[in-house]
């Protein structure tokens, strides 16, 4: 299967600037982070190009996959206990500031809605390319996507987002349009996941082409004040998942560029990381080749951490196939391999299975899932 032409970012994202650097790139990388029924043969891939701005330090995806093709196959709702906790913790974030009428982009199942309704009482509405509400979820919900084109009716006193920012190709468009037609004083809540923390960690599922540009600060902060946003508080959930803000509409903030001094800090992060993943998976390489020939082995997670172990060239040689605990994926396959996904309780029985394991942050809860299966596993996490 082919591909349209990519999308060749011309300049940062943060402020246009074009003196842009390539850092590494990962050769054919799968473009979808998902499962898939369809045949292997209609993957695609494509080079990920990280670069970097030589004026203030912003490191982005270089070339994009266009929207329609990114998001062909579907994306699963099923939750674990972490985002659980990292819903309900959101909407007491939320609830210290008592809105009255929340418009949500792109709110999935209502989940977040249902954790606030929970504290206090709020006219929901929520924007959502396929509406499917939980039982539970008593939103209003809207059918579309939020774009340049769609206008938030200036009726709400707070506009959500999580886990959205770092998918938008043009984040200071985004938040521009989020903005444009917003009395003074509406608030703005959002999350966004702790990419500082992550790739201090090392962790594997930083960026990707869906999460495609170093969403951390100060950029975020520079991003709401250049679209008309104050910051009014952040704060972090757990130390290594997401971090919580808080933003009010002020027409007379002033956007403030401190990035001199961040293009060897970054720079230096992510070529450290770069040379981390491939020790880690090296180290994992050699732990399997000591491994007897019938040992069950299995990666853990149907999504863009494991096809980034194979990116770093994890020997998959005598790997059965992928654990996932969402029924949805089971019976598929990780894209952009060959490996059937498969429930965890495959592990059950009396031998030693292997699980090969990079969560980041979800890591200690899969752990725990799995060892309620079977207490004999081993787990090969390459540190």
């Amino acid at each position: 299967m082919t591909l349209r032409e990519m999308i060749r970012r011309q300049g940062s994202i943060i402020d246009g600037d074009t003196q842009m650097e390539e850092l590494f790139r990962l050769e054919r990388f799968p473009i979808h982070m998902g499962v898939t029924a369809l045949p292997f043969r209609q993957d695609v891939f494509q080079d990920m190009i990280y670069e970097i701005n030589e004026g203030n330090g912003a490191v982005q995806i270089g070339a994009l996959i266009p929207e329609d093709e990114l998001y062909q196959e579907a994306h699963y709702n099923n939750i674990g206990k972490g985002w659980e906790e990292h819903h309900k913790a959101f909407a007491r974030f939320m609830a210290g500031y008592c809105p009255q009428s929340v418009f949500e982009i792109g709110g999935g199942r209502g989940l977040l809605s249902i954790e606030y309704s929970k504290l206090a009482d709020a006219d929901w509405t929520i924007l959502e390319a396929v509406p499917n509400p939980d039982p539970a979820c008593n939103a209003h919900y809207i059918s579309g996507f939020f774009s340049e084109e769609y206008v938030i009716p200036d009726t709400y006193d707070a506009i959500v987002h999580t886990h959205t920012l770092e998918h938008f190709y043009n984040p200071l468009r985004f938040m521009e349009n989020i903005g444009r037609h917003a009395q003074e004083g509406t608030r703005m809540f959002f999350s966004i996941p702790n990419m500082g923390e992550m790739i201090d960690r090392c962790y594997t599922n930083v960026m990707s082409f869906e999460h495609t540009f170093y969403c951390a600060e100060p950029y975020v902060t520079y991003i709401c004040e250049k679209s008309g946003y104050k910051v009014e508080e952040r704060v972090k959930f757990k130390e290594d998942h997401s971090i919580f803000y808080v933003a009010r509409r002020d027409r007379t903030a002033g956007a403030e560029n401190n990035f001199f001094n961040k293009y060897a800090e970054n720079k230096k992060k992510f070529l450290a990381w770069k040379k981390r993943q491939e020790e880690i998976v090296n180290k994992i390489n050699v732990e399997l080749e000591k491994l007897s020939a019938d040992r069950r082995i299995y990666i853990f997670g149907a999504h863009v951490n494991t096809q980034y172990l194979l990116a770093f060239h994890l020997n998959i040689e005598n790997v059965k196939g992928i654990l996932d605990n969402d029924p949805h994926k089971q019976g598929k396959r990780l894209y952009g391999t060959k490996l059937p996904v498969s429930s965890p309780d495959v592990l059950c029985g009396g031998d030693y299975p292997v699980v090969i394991l990079r969560g980041g942050t979800h890591n200690l809860e899969i752990k725990d899932s799995i060892l309620r299966i079977n207490r004999a596993v081993q787990f090969i996490e390459g540190e």
